[in-house]
């Protein structure tokens, strides 16, 4: 498998050990640390208030 594809479906905070290890990594993860965040709708009634 790509490292993207594993990669680019990650969110929040990721934690890469010994990323030093793969060099080639830090071009792709310099591009999925810029990109927007997805905003997801959130529906709240009283009853989860």
């Amino acid at each position: 498998m790509a490292p993207e594809v594993g990669l680019e479906r990650l969110e929040g905070l990721v934690v890469l050990d010994e990323v030093q290890r793969k060099p080639e990594l830090f071009a792709l993860l310099r591009v999925l640390a810029d990109r927007k965040p997805v905003r997801r709708a959130v529906h709240a009634d009283h009853s989860t208030l």
